[in-house]
């Protein structure tokens, strides 16, 4: 783990040298829910509103093919109904990695322009909220992170569309959680697996 930070590092502070990359803010609105299973029976779960921001690189490799890493934060919520009555909705904070490619592609002139991203994210957390509704009965707790709780990481893919106007770009994302953010699975047999969509207004500084 330790030598594949060392080279992101690496390519960031490289690609940044070149003077050829640049570098973008983005935020935006998101909806999150979850794929919720319970002993693998699937889960009623909807929508709640989020949100996110981060600070991006762009850095060029080859034609349309460009390294576009991020580093931000994500608000991710969901609401599950469970067959056995139980009503959780989970809030958590996550600081997300991000060392997405892209595909970016002129439209109609240089200050315009098409990207296509994609790649792995990985979520980190030690902060979050459930709301536990059962009858009549409602708890609002923090969500105890750890071995046998809700897991600290959460690894997923993204993929994008953005379109851009000078240093302006607009950008549309989907998030899919690949990992189980239950730790403790084998006991309650509850599996959830994060999904996000959102909406980014972002600026390029150079």
């Amino acid at each position: 783990m330790k030598k594949v930070i060392a080279a992101a590092a690496w390519v960031w502070v490289a690609g940044y040298a070149t003077g050829q990359t640049r570098i973008a803010v983005k935020a935006g609105p998101n909806i999150s829910t979850a794929r919720v299973t319970l002993s693998e029976a699937k889960q009623t779960t909807s929508y709640k509103p989020g949100f996110s921001c981060a600070v991006q690189l762009d850095v060029p490799f080859d034609g349309p093919l460009h390294f576009s890493p991020s580093i931000g934060y994500n608000l991710r919520s969901f609401k599950t109904n469970y067959t056995d009555s139980r009503i959780i909705e989970n809030t958590i904070h996550y600081l997300s990695l991000a060392p997405n490619l892209s595909l970016q592609f002129p439209a109609g002139s240089d200050t315009r322009s098409v990207s296509l991203g994609f790649g792995p994210v990985l979520g980190i957390t030690n902060f979050g909220k459930e709301k536990i509704t059962l009858g009549s009965t409602t708890i609002t707790r923090n969500m105890t992170f750890g071995y046998g709780n809700y897991g600290w990481f959460d690894l997923g893919l993204s993929t994008s569309i953005a379109y851009r106007i000078n240093k302006v770009f607009v950008e549309a994302t989907y998030y899919h959680g690949l990992s189980n953010l239950n730790n403790n699975v084998e006991e309650d047999g509850i599996n959830l697996r994060n999904r996000t969509l959102g909406i980014n207004i972002g600026y390029y500084f150079r």
